[in-house]
C-alpha cells in the first residue's frame, strides 16, 4: 500500500535513480515529533476512502505549518497534491508538489530522488494530461514506467499513460500502455481495468488495431501479450 511505501521512504529512501543517476535519498524527519505526527496521517490517508482522504487535508496542512523546514513536509505536500488532483484543482496540485525550488529540502519535486519526487512527478504529469497537454504529460510520465513501488501509484500512472497516448493519438504507444495497465492491474481491479480498456480501444483506428493484433499473434509470447490480444478481438 502507499502508506507502506511512504513509511519506507521515511526510513530507507525508495525509488529508482533520477535523470542525473542520483542515488535515492531517505526522506527523514529532523525531529521525532514530526515523524510521530505524520505517520498516523499517512496511514489514515492510505486506508481511507476518497472523502476521508480529503477530510485529512486540513490536518496535513497543519502539519506543514507546524513543522516548517522539516524534510517530512515533502511527504505531506505530496498527499495534499494528490488530494487536490482528485478534486480537479490542477493549479493547486502543481503548486503543492513543486513547493519552493529555492528550498529543495522541503520541495517534493526539487528535493532528493526517491519515492516522494516520483509521486510529485506523477501528480504533475497527471495534471498536464488533464489539461490536454498530452505530449508534455507523456514526456514527464514515461520515465516512471515500471518504477512505482505501490499498486495505487502504479495504477494511476498506467491509466494516465494510456489516456495521454490516446489524447495525443499515439496509437501504438496507447496499445502498449493498455497492455501494461492490464498486466499490472491488481487482481481485484483487473475486471474494471479491462472494461475501461475495451472502451478506449474503440477510439483507436481499425488499421492500428489490426497491425497490433497481427504483430502480437505473430511474435509476442502469450504471457506477455496474450491477454491484450484477447481484448483486441472482443
Amino acid at each position: 500500500m502507499l502508506g507502506m511505501v511512504l513509511s519506507s521512504s521515511m526510513q530507507l529512501g525508495c525509488g529508482a535513480d533520477g535523470p542525473r543517476q542520483e542515488v535515492p535519498a531517505a526522506t527523514l524527519g529532523t525531529s521525532t515529533q514530526a515523524e510521530e505526527a505524520l505517520r498516523p496521517l499517512v496511514r489514515r490517508w492510505t486506508l481511507g476512502t476518497t472523502a476521508e482522504r480529503q477530510a485529512l487535508d486540513s490536518q496535513l496542512k497543519t502539519f506543514c505549518d507546524r513543522h516548517v523546514g522539516d524534510d517530512l513536509v515533502r511527504l505531506a505536500l505530496v498527499l495534499r497534491g494528490l488530494n487536490a488532483l482528485e478534486r480537479g484543482q490542477l493549479d493547486e496540485a502543481g503548486g503543492l508538489v513543486r513547493g519552493r525550488e529555492e528550498e529543495p529540502q522541503i520541495s517534493p519535486l526539487f528535493g532528493p530522488a526517491g519515492t516522494t519526487r516520483d509521486l510529485a512527478t506523477l501528480v504533475l504529469g497527471a495534471s498536464e494530461r488533464r489539461r490536454g497537454e498530452f505530449d508534455r504529460a507523456l514526456t514527464r510520465l514515461l520515465p516512471l514506467l515500471h518504477k512505482m513501488l505501490d499498486g495505487f501509484a502504479t495504477a494511476l500512472l498506467d491509466e494516465e499513460l494510456v489516456l495521454g497516448a490516446v489524447g495525443a493519438k499515439r496509437w501504438a504507444a496507447a496499445l502498449f500502455f493498455m497492455d501494461v495497465w492490464q498486466r499490472e492491474a491488481e487482481p481485484d481491479r483487473r475486471a474494471v481495468v479491462e472494461r475501461r480498456i475495451r472502451q478506449l480501444i474503440s477510439e483507436v483506428p481499425t488499421s492500428e488495431l489490426l497491425a497490433s493484433l497481427e504483430q502480437r499473434v505473430a511474435g509476442v509470447p502469450i504471457e506477455e501479450g496474450g491477454d491484450m490480444a484477447r481484448l483486441l478481438t472482443q
